[in-house]
């Protein structure tokens, strides 16, 4: 599944070959892109989410594998061509955005994690395995909204063949 979770990462989620795939909750789609300031961004589809859910697939943090040789293998043009998949759905209406997220990450002295996702006005959206006091650390960050795409390279991204 950690294969599986990794293409998915790459084409569906549309993360870049450095990028990294973080949580899903509910259909909202968080991911951390090194290359681009700020980091975190999200993406919302409930479609993607329906299909990942009867796939099984539980809301909460992902874990997922490399998958680059295996990028290579089913696309020529590489990571690139796997992320045109993620804006052919954007081009359909399957994505959309809203306005900037918090996320409180808690990580616990077990090594386990728990977080809190919040509007920008306080409201909680949602919150699993989230208690601050028992934390051992904790991270928060807001998220923006979109895949920063330089418009200089839209024709890239935005064209399909």
């Amino acid at each position: 599944m950690d294969k599986a979770l990794g293409l998915i990462q790459h084409t569906l989620v549309g993360a870049r070959e450095t990028g990294k795939w973080l949580l899903r909750v509910k259909d909202i789609f968080v991911y951390y892109e090194k290359k681009t300031k700020p980091p975190y961004h999200y993406f919302r589809s409930e479609k993607l989410a329906k299909i990942l859910q009867s796939m099984g697939l539980r809301q909460g943090f992902i874990h997922t594998q490399p998958v680059h040789d295996l990028i290579h293998v089913m696309f020529p043009g590489g990571n690139r061509e796997a992320r045109r998949i993620h804006y052919l759905l954007k081009s359909m209406g399957w994505i959309t955005y809203g306005p900037p997220l918090i996320l409180y990450v808690a990580i616990y002295s077990n090594n386990i994690g728990g977080f809190k996702l919040e509007s920008i006005n306080g409201e909680i959206i949602t919150s699993i395995n989230y208690s601050p006091r028992k934390a051992t650390k904790i991270l928060k960050t807001m998220i923006m909204t979109g895949e920063h795409v330089d418009e200089y390279n839209g024709n890239t991204y935005f064209k399909y063949k």
